[in-house]
């Protein structure tokens, strides 16, 4: 078989689960479960428990281990995307350009395209609305760098035309020359 005869053929949603089935509601407990520290076994009990008073089925607890390994592994990509962002946002003040300001925003776009190719109808609206809380300040990080890039481009550029002033009037210069110097570093003319 050579290269040109291979199909790519794309990936293949993932079959959703016991839980995956279970109602936005219930997903949510459990996600607040898990924010609280409860252990598998004990979330287990819980749903089952409201399954039970609710005419529901049972769930197991390799199914809520499957389902919570997925979400502490989407919480990780997060925390991961995040960082990322606020590292290019702390050196944004020695950066002169848009290239952080536009990987991070590469990389909220591939987090998206990753988050939502994996969301199916039974996805909890918490979810979503986390995804567009972080696309958010994803953004903001970005605006901060781009922010931050043109002060440090002004702050230069004074500094520079502060020397070139000294160093002019060591000179003996005349105040126009200075100024028309001084405003051609400044952008001004």
């Amino acid at each position: 078989m050579t290269d040109d005869s291979r199909q790519i053929r794309p990936h293949a949603k993932r079959r959703p689960g016991t839980v995956d089935r279970l109602p936005a509601e219930i997903k949510t407990r459990i996600h607040r479960m898990l924010d609280d520290g409860w252990t598998k076994t004990d979330i287990t009990e819980a749903v089952n428990a409201f399954l039970r008073e609710n005419g529901g089925g049972e769930v197991s607890r390799h199914a809520i281990g499957r389902y919570t390994q997925r979400v502490e592994q989407e919480g990780a990509r997060i925390r991961e995307i995040n960082a990322a962002a606020e590292k290019f946002a702390a050196r944004a003040g020695s950066i002169q350009d848009a290239g952080a300001s536009a990987y991070v925003r590469q990389l909220a776009r591939t987090f998206i395209v990753e988050r939502l190719h994996g969301a199916d109808d039974e996805t909890p609206l918490e979810d979503l609305a986390q995804l567009v809380l972080m696309i958010r300040r994803i953004e903001g990080t970005a605006d901060q760098i781009d922010k931050r890039a043109r002060e440090a481009v002004e702050r230069t550029a004074k500094e520079s035309a502060s020397r070139a002033e000294e160093a002019m009037r060591g000179r003996g210069l005349s105040d126009d020359t200075i100024a028309a110097v001084r405003a051609k570093i400044l952008g001004a003319g």
